[in-house]
């Protein structure tokens, strides 16, 4: 038996790279090493990624939709410029409807596909696509420092935005970096992101309480953790479910998120 060695994300990368540059699978595999089926295989998912038009702008009339895109990168994004923008939302590749479900919000928003890249050896997957237009666009609502983990948040107060904005948000936001099983509870490093869910869920009526865990000894940064009642915890919940059916989707936030945090 051949055993073949496993293409990886970086080889794909390049495979890519150099058809755009030659139009020609022979030429990349003359360049690469590897056979014509092979590299052919794996780039077809792009190929069809790549024959939609460029972003040039969003559609910005769902605000709801915008907000939970601005949430759901917050929690989980990430992204790089490395001879491409590149945009990464990080889940688990168990939660087979929550991946549908980013997806469909980047097609919404962008009419952008994009494709899942699954890890061998863990439960984590990533939702990607490369555009600069896309790229840029977080922005315009978010602030960011070096370390995103630790600095990211809003990029004003919670009161400029739209209600239908921050229903948006909260909901992309706990969908990344909050879990429910009897309470809502949020954990984050960025103190920043956590006052921002503090202040929404006061302007909502509600009373978060926020404790700091300190992990310095472990040479890990603090974790803001923040909960509510379980009173309050039930409120919330309904509020996710409709703004669910808001967005058209099928799904209570209990099946898309489980009742625990990500486990990747």
């Amino acid at each position: 038996m051949i055993f073949i060695k496993r293409v990886t994300e970086e080889e794909i990368e390049g495979f890519l790279s150099l058809y755009k540059e030659s139009k020609s699978l022979r030429a990349v595999s003359r360049h690469t090493g590897r056979s014509v089926n092979t590299i052919k295989a794996h780039l077809l998912p792009l190929t069809e990624v790549k024959e939609l038009q460029v972003v040039k702008e969003a559609d910005l009339s769902d605000a709801v939709l915008l907000g939970t895109y601005v949430g759901l990168w917050m929690g989980d994004g990430t992204q790089y410029y490395d001879n491409s923008y590149t945009i990464k939302i990080c889940s688990n590749k168990q939660k087979v409807e929550l991946n549908e479900f980013i997806q469909n919000i980047y097609i919404g928003l962008f009419n952008k596909k994009t494709w899942l890249l699954p890890e061998r050896e863990t439960n984590r997957t990533y939702i990607k696509l490369k555009s600069k237009f896309i790229y840029n666009f977080i922005y315009d609502y978010v602030s960011v420092g070096e370390d995103k983990t630790l600095s990211v948040k809003l990029k004003n107060p919670i009161h400029t935005y739209s209600e239908e904005f921050l229903d948006g948000w909260i909901l992309g936001s706990a969908l990344s970096d909050g879990y429910l099983k009897k309470r809502f509870m949020f954990n984050v490093t960025s103190e920043g992101f956590s006052n921002n869910v503090f202040d929404l869920l006061r302007q909502r009526g509600m009373i978060p309480r926020v404790t700091i865990q300190d992990r310095s000894k472990l040479g890990w940064n603090d974790l803001h953790m923040l909960y509510l009642t379980v009173e309050e915890s039930k409120i919330l919940l309904k509020k996710f479910d409709e703004i669910l059916v808001k967005l058209g989707c099928n799904y209570s936030f209990k099946e898309l998120k489980g009742y625990g945090p990500a486990g990747i």
